[in-house]
């Protein structure tokens, strides 16, 4: 059985002091829950929530560019959404990873996307897990924690 990890504890003194590597997922198996399970990850923590299907709802210039909206483009949104926090909290990223399931090995490109993330703030992205993101480990930093499941972690309440 694997140990239970202080997800608050993590944020608070790992992911947002890693130098290089600063995006880590949390894999949930209850999409329901994931954007409520976020929203209260980042109040216990300090930093900022961000749920991307929100997001686009809120933003019309945006929910008309599903289909185009790439990897790069999510990244880019990620380091201007949260410009002002250290560490985001991002749920509610499924519909695009169904977008781009017509695309060659979507996970793995979101994957190394995270894995070279090293600008601020650093990332948190919880989504629904699948086995390229469950078995994940980064490749030039072995060290660092490239993902876990929520089942794994310490609850908050």
């Amino acid at each position: 059985m694997n140990d239970l990890i202080d997800i608050v504890e993590f944020v608070k003194n790992d992911l947002s002091r890693r130098p290089r590597g600063r995006a880590c997922f949390v894999l949930t198996r209850d999409a329901s829950g994931q954007s409520t399970w976020a929203a209260k990850l980042a109040e216990l923590t300090g930093a900022q929530h961000l749920d991307v299907l929100t997001y686009f709802q809120e933003h019309d210039e945006l929910a008309g560019k599903v289909s185009s909206f790439g990897v790069d483009d999510l990244f880019k949104l990620f380091g201007a959404v949260g410009s002002g926090a250290s560490v985001l909290i991002v749920s509610g990223l499924e519909f695009l990873r169904s977008a781009w399931s017509g695309q060659p090995s979507p996970a793995e490109k979101l994957a190394s996307k995270a894995e070279f993330w090293s600008r601020r703030p650093a990332l948190l992205l919880v989504t629904q897990w699948e086995p390229s993101l469950g078995g994940l480990e980064y490749k030039r930093f072995p060290h660092l924690r490239a993902s876990v499941e929520q089942k794994n972690t310490i609850s908050l309440d």
